[in-house]
């Protein structure tokens, strides 16, 4: 994650526009829940719930992050959440904000 000057920042999730949007993949009526978990400091994943802050102490001072992995986002789907789902797209939105310290 590139802070201008390097400083520390903090990162939340949501599944929408509103701040607390659950983590969700629709199909018309039929949805399927999934977690994220994020990384404040490029290994360690935690799981986070819409729109909980995570602070992270890693950020780089260069715009490409030295070609590093500072960040990470994973998005979790367990199979029992799908079991009995009907087949077909599922489509959602993970919205992702950052801010500096």
């Amino acid at each position: 994650m590139f802070v201008s000057g390097g400083a520390d920042y903090r990162i939340k999730a949501s599944g929408g526009a509103e701040a607390n949007a659950p983590f969700l993949l629709s199909n018309g009526s039929n949805t399927i829940p999934y977690r994220v978990r994020l990384s404040s400091d490029g290994s360690k994943l935690s799981k986070v719930d819409p729109g909980k802050w995570l602070e992270a102490k890693n950020s780089s001072t260069s715009l490409n992050c030295s070609d590093s992995n500072n960040t990470k986002v994973r998005v979790v789907v367990l199979d029992k959440w799908i079991n009995g789902k009907p087949a077909g797209v599922y489509k959602g939105t993970l919205y992702l904000t950052v801010e500096p310290l």
